[in-house]
């Protein structure tokens, strides 16, 4: 994406500029979801147009209308430093992973002693990377799962909310085992030559993150068959008491249905 806007020119720039908006900035995240009004918004700025605008400029928020929202970049980053986010990110895992593979091979092929380092420190964050991501995509599709049959009242959008959030779990699965077949079969030469002790760590973290992962991704299936079973039920239920009443309703359920045979 292409932004226009003036950038910060340091991060103490940026740290300042969040500290004197706080109030608007966590207004704004808290209700992300939901609409807020310029006017709404002015008298968590003291009412001064001056640092709306500054804020906009810089990319921090931005007008939608008559509404006022923060940047999807401040959104996505405070989601994830605070273990908040409602989407499941795998193609942040994905990036990593393509990442992964590709810094190996270039340690394996790097001559020089400061360079291998160098790739080394950038595998050591990738794997580390995956494991949080993967292990807070989990946490998340649990927590969607349980809120979607819990709060959603349309049994059609519950349905497919509930489909969607499985296909996230297969994704979910199929990347663990792109990256144990990587980890742990086919870079073994790379693990061979880079004898070091925090690798080994973070990789054997990583095993025993996916082991629970896998575990909780079992669980998951079968509660989501489960849910999708009952909503289903109740949405063919519903469906035939709709079709009930509107046969009451224009008279003809006598003449025209068995109300027993229908309810079956």
């Amino acid at each position: 994406m292409n932004r226009t806007g003036q950038h910060f020119q340091s991060l103490q720039e940026l740290i300042r500029a969040l500290a004197n908006h706080a109030s608007l900035i966590n207004e704004l995240f808290e209700k992300r979801n939901l609409s807020i009004r310029k006017e709404d918004a002015l008298p968590l700025v003291d009412d001064k147009e001056e640092r709306l605008h500054y804020l906009q400029q810089r990319e921090v928020i931005r007008e939608n209308g008559d509404f006022t929202e923060l940047d999807e970049r401040f959104i996505d980053f405070f989601e994830q430093v605070l273990d908040v986010n409602a989407e499941i990110n795998n193609a942040f895992i994905k990036e990593s992973l393509e990442a992964l593979q590709n810094n190996i091979h270039y340690y394996i092929e790097e001559k020089s002693t400061s360079r291998k380092s160098s790739y080394l420190r950038k595998v050591k964050a990738e794997i580390r990377k995956i494991t949080n991501s993967t292990w807070r995509n989990v946490l998340d599709l649990r927590r969607n799962i349980e809120d979607t049959y819990k709060t959603e009242p349309n049994y059609k959008i519950k349905i497919d909310k509930l489909q969607h959030y499985d296909r996230k779990r297969i994704d979910i699965t199929e990347l663990i085992q792109s990256t144990e077949t990587l980890c742990f079969e086919k870079e073994r030469l790379f693990f061979s030559q880079a004898t070091d002790e925090e690798l080994n760590r973070i990789k054997w973290q990583l095993r025993i993150v996916f082991r629970e992962v896998q575990h909780q991704l079992r669980e998951i299936e079968k509660q989501t068959i489960e849910y999708l079973n009952q909503a289903r039920s109740r949405s063919a239920l519903i469906e035939k008491l709709h079709k009930v009443k509107f046969l009451k309703d224009r008279f003809e359920l006598k003449e025209y249905s068995n109300f027993v045979q229908v309810l079956k």
